[in-house]
């Protein structure tokens, strides 16, 4: 198995590390995991991939199998899957199939519980990879199992969450609008926006499983290409989600992306307008700004280490307002449940930028205003694990010797007087990523340059 369970989900190649049979398998040993069958209601959804229908139906036998009641949500965006858990009692786990914004040719499965947040390898993934690395052994008589549960029809749970989304909030001004939603699940936000009254122009719509290769992902500029092709100067604002829709990214009229770190200080003076000290989580590649930002509206910041599940525990255990990672994932427990979603993140910048054009306030004017440190972009090496771990050890230990102290929160975070850099291994993928924050640009360079010094040595 190893390879398929990653540390926040699992992840792999369709039809060879990712089967239908191992689909099946895993719906089975999941349920027994929690050891609840007879009482148990799962709801099950799915990204556009083409592969996805199969795989749902794959978890469902097996689901079924093990006696719980399957609700088969259809196609749409992970948070539906987590909004599905957290505000139906009748649902008690949720399960999404979804490759994120990996190759169309890989497909994935992340799994939450009744309250929505996302389970890991630590708490379940571990636990179910060694059950079905035995599954022969534990469940000999599998093959002869009938499905215990018809599987139910989901579509009024999944057109709750549209419905909760377009109750939620109230725009006191209308104005213009411009979306790609890449292909992926979540054409259906266009709906939200027409009973919200606000005007919009959409692409990307038309989804087939294919991506034209490449997923969308909101952390790479070019996913922006067509919006910055397709913009107006009188459309206020661009937005673009990633595949499954737990992960948006906004663009300016003026085509600037708007980097993470601003949009987590923006989101900041959301909670502020309700909440009179906001508490923030950050992933450790944030920019130092906007934990000064947050710190300057009297708020608290703490650091996590990168990946939904293990943010969205923070938050909850932690009673934070808001968190944010620089991929472009935003968590709200301010006025909501606390999951990563693409959808409601995108709504509440919109909420913000309505409030904006009441004061009077451009969004340049207001990014303008917000601090910024000469910040990377962060690099993604494509590198073996084994390379990857000699560069960590040496980085960790020339760390001292250039007068850096490190936090291993997750991968190396080294500090200096005057900026800093985070080097980690990617929890997806045989990837080293990395980026160098400085107070001044020359800072920047020098930080940057000892670090790929020693990234060429390996």
């Amino acid at each position: 198995m190893a390879g398929i369970f990653k540390k926040n989900d699992i992840r792999g190649k369709v039809g060879d590390e990712l089967t239908s049979t191992f689909a099946e398998k895993l719906g089975f040993v999941f349920v027994k995991f929690l050891a609840k069958s007879e009482r148990q209601c799962i709801a099950i959804g799915g990204d556009t991939r083409k592969s996805t229908p199969e795989l749902i139906a794959a978890l469902s036998t097996g689901i079924r199998k093990a006696g719980a009641t399957v609700y088969n949500l259809g196609i749409g965006p992970t948070p539906m899957t987590y909004f599905v858990s957290a505000h139906h009692e009748i649902i008690d786990q949720s399960i999404m199939v979804t490759g994120s914004h990996n190759p169309p040719d890989q497909n994935g499965i992340k799994i939450s519980n009744s309250t929505g947040q996302s389970y890991h390898y630590g708490n379940l993934f571990k636990f179910l990879e060694m059950d079905l690395e035995k599954f022969s052994d534990h469940y000999p008589d599998y093959d002869r199992i009938r499905p215990q549960t018809k599987e139910q029809d989901g579509t009024s749970l999944r057109q709750s969450y549209f419905d909760f989304l377009k109750g939620h909030f109230h725009f006191d001004n209308s104005f213009p609008v411009i979306i790609d939603y890449g292909k992926g699940a979540t054409s259906q936000f266009g709906e939200v926006l027409k009973a919200l009254n606000l005007h919009y122009r959409e692409f990307g719509k038309d989804a087939d499983g294919t991506f034209n290769g490449q997923p969308p992902d909101p952390a790479k500029p070019r996913t922006f290409d067509r919006l910055k092709s397709k913009i107006n100067s009188q459309e206020l604002i661009a937005i673009a989600f990633d595949t499954d829709g737990d992960r948006v990214g906004f663009m300016t009229n003026t085509k600037e992306i708007i980097s993470p770190d601003q949009v987590a200080m923006i989101f900041a003076d959301s909670v502020k307008l309700h909440k009179d000290a906001p508490r923030v989580i950050i992933d450790v590649k944030v920019s130092k700004a906007t934990a000064e930002y947050v710190k300057s509206l009297g708020g608290q910041v703490s650091l996590s280490q990168v990946g939904h599940s293990y943010i969205h525990e923070n938050l909850i255990n932690q009673e934070a307002d808001m968190a944010a990672e620089l991929s472009g994932h935003y968590y709200f427990h301010d006025r909501y449940y606390g999951f990563d979603d693409g959808l409601y993140a995108a709504l509440r910048f919109l909420e913000t930028l309505d409030t904006m054009i009441t004061n009077k306030l451009t969004l340049a004017e207001k990014l303008q205003q917000l601090p910024k440190f000469d910040s990377t972009p962060e690099f993604r090496d494509e590198m073996s694990y084994e390379r990857i771990s000699k560069i960590l050890k040496a980085t960790e230990d020339m760390i001292p010797s250039l007068g850096g102290t490190v936090t291993k929160i997750d991968g190396l975070r080294a500090e200096f007087d005057d900026g800093w850099f985070l080097m980690r291994k990617s929890g997806t993928e045989e990837v080293l990523s990395y980026r160098v924050e400085g107070d001044t640009p020359a800072a920047k360079d020098r930080i940057l340059e000892t670090l790929q010094s020693i990234i060429s040595k390996y």
